[in-house]
């Protein structure tokens, strides 16, 4: 036998091999995972301080704790306050506060915390079913540590909570539609009606958007046949789809009495009635929204752009490409275009008509565009794109942060403290391409190191600008929480006064907390206290009333209160916001 110097050379040739090989071994990476889930949301947690939105959620939780009518427990007899907090997220927070009486903010979080170690769990159980158990880890390890995840869990609104049920959707729906053996009804379309429904209870166009994700899914995949390797190829496509449709017609009928309630009840004539689906598809897209700007852009796809678009470039050739590839499935691509479809018309439609994005299609599009991210981080893992084309998605991703820097609208205070660092790795990256391809057919081990530091780049860069977002409170130096330390110590009052004209929502939520069972009013002067609370009488052993006079006031107390009252300062006067906050309680003498 005789080989020339060509076959020689490809002889000599190291074979390709894939990138973090230890990724694949499923076992090795379940307490990872778990790890994800929990440690990063610590971070929050213990950094956070309240804001005033936070505030206005934990009052409406503390409204429905000290309820006593069911429709005020249920949160409907404020048809204002039953449309703006939704109904799943105020009973969880309400149950955190109860439970835990938290000093800080652990409470009113604890339930975006939780939330969102569901989202990173139930993320790595949906890839690893529809991807593989690499792709699975990776969208996981991206999402715990992507920045607007971090902000789902600093925030009492329920966009943890909503990806999680519509997750919990997905997840039900995916295990059924991928069993080898698939009966019309399945235990596994338990789990994700019941998810449907709980998305039903936090936000209208949610639970929508998750619905049209699985009709998109459907309709893909009965027009693309069988797939490679999870449908049962003796049966008939027809007998299929009627399946598949009527596994969704499933899904509406368990949902309907898990969450389908809350929409009748607004739907009554003595609530919403014939405003019900303006103000219930309202409500949830519009609770919180974000300005539609290059820096909401950044939030959303931060240091991923170039492997987003390559998992978007190998989703779309997969979906319709029309001969059959045994070595793929097409369930995990049909999903993520499905996912991509209904949240980029979500997202474009507020962008354009609106000029802003709601904060539930700001976290759906998120997580799509980490799936995409880990697609695409996993076609470079697996050697299925050439150096080129990793160093390229670096590139990208870099050049997609600068562009969004210089031209946003936050330019002027970002601009400086992005460029240089930009572009100082884009520099360095041009060099690493134009080094490796130097010996791309010469040292195998240069590649792949060139391409475990492309990976490497793109995720830690993506991580530490997510942790390096988290805003680090100084909880100890706060007036309120001095405030509420001190007043702690002291004995429960009756009733809680607000002396001023505008009062904001962390001042009140801070004595609701200190206070929980007093009854908290607000008046704009001395002169609006009514004369009953100095003049009536009182039993000795009766809590005393207490007044928090935020601001100034013309009146002095001891002028309205009269004789025989005393005026007792119970904490040393502090500033809040620039404005004087004092604590009085009055009390009647004895006879």
């Amino acid at each position: 036998m005789i080989a020339d110097d060509q076959e020689l050379l490809t002889l000599s040739k190291e074979t390709p091999r894939e990138l973090f090989f230890a990724l694949g071994r499923p076992g090795s990476l379940i307490l990872l995972v778990v790890v994800l889930a929990f440690v990063p949301g610590i971070l929050v947690l213990g950094s956070h301080q309240i804001t005033d939105d936070d505030a206005r959620w934990g009052l409406a939780s503390l409204r429905v704790l000290q309820a006593d009518e069911p429709h005020d427990r249920i949160g409907i007899s404020d048809i204002s306050n039953a449309c703006e907090f939704s109904p799943l997220a105020i009973w969880n927070i309400a149950l955190s506060l109860k439970f835990l009486n938290s000093r800080h903010a652990t409470g009113l979080l604890l339930s975006s915390y939780l939330a969102q170690a569901g989202v990173l769990l139930l993320m790595y159980a949906i890839g690893r079913r529809l991807f593989g158990t690499r792709a699975g880890f990776i969208g996981s390890f991206v999402l715990a540590f992507h920045a607007s995840s971090l902000q789902h869990v600093g925030t009492p609104a329920p966009i943890a909570l909503g990806l999680m049920t519509v997750l919990l959707t997905f997840w039900g729906f995916i295990r059924y539609t991928t069993n080898h053996v698939r009966t019309v009804v399945s235990l596994w379309l338990l789990p994700s009606g019941i998810g449907l429904g709980l998305s039903l209870l936090i936000s209208g166009p949610l639970a929508l958007a998750s619905l049209a994700v699985l009709c998109v899914y459907v309709a893909l995949g009965s027009l693309g046949g069988s797939s490679g390797g999870g449908d049962v190829e003796h049966q008939l496509p027809a007998g299929k789809r009627l399946r598949d449709v009527w596994s969704v017609l499933i899904l509406m009928l368990i949902a309907f009495p898990v969450g389908g309630w809350w929409g009748l009840r607004l739907a009554h004539p003595d609530h919403l009635g014939e405003t019900f689906w303006a103000v219930w598809l309202a409500a949830g897209a519009t609770r919180d929204v974000i300005t539609a700007d290059s820096q909401s852009l950044t939030g959303i796809v931060g240091f991923l752009a170039g492997p987003a678009l390559l998992g978007l470039a190998r989703t779309v050739r997969l979906v319709v490409r029309t001969t059959p590839d045994p070595e793929s499935r097409l369930e995990g691509p049909r999903f993520l275009a499905s996912w991509t479809v209904v949240s980029a018309v979500a997202v474009i439609t507020g962008w354009v008509a609106f000029g802003q994005i709601a904060t539930d299609w700001y976290g759906l599009t998120t997580v799509g565009i980490v799936w995409l991210a880990a697609v695409g981080l996993e076609e470079i893992a697996l050697r299925r794109v050439s150096a080129r084309v990793a160093g390229g998605a670096v590139v990208v991703s870099l050049s997609a942060i600068v562009a969004c820097t210089l031209f946003g609208a936050s330019a002027a205070n970002h601009a400086l403290a992005w460029i240089a660092p930009c572009l100082s790795a884009i520099a360095v990256s041009s060099l690493l391409v134009w080094w490796s391809f130097r010996f791309y057919d010469t040292y195998e081990a240069s590649l792949r190191l060139f391409l475990v530091g492309c990976m490497l780049s793109l995720i830690a860069t993506d991580a530490v600008t997510g942790l390096a977002s988290v805003r680090l409170g100084e909880t100890s130096r706060d007036p309120l929480e001095q405030l509420a330390d001190h007043l702690r110590e002291l004995p429960e009052v009756e009733s809680c006064t607000f002396i001023a004209v505008d009062v904001p929502a962390r001042l009140k939520f801070s004595f609701a907390r200190v206070w929980p069972g007093s009854r908290c009013t607000q008046v704009d002067d001395w002169s609006a206290i009514p004369s009953t609370v100095f003049t009536e009488e009182r039993a000795p052993e009766a809590a005393p009333h207490a007044f928090v006079l935020y601001g100034s006031s013309n009146v002095p107390l001891t002028t309205v209160a009269g004789d025989r009252i005393q005026v007792r300062a119970i904490a040393p006067p502090t500033y809040f916001q620039s404005r004087r906050l004092s604590v009085f309680t009055v009390e009647r003498e004895a006879d």
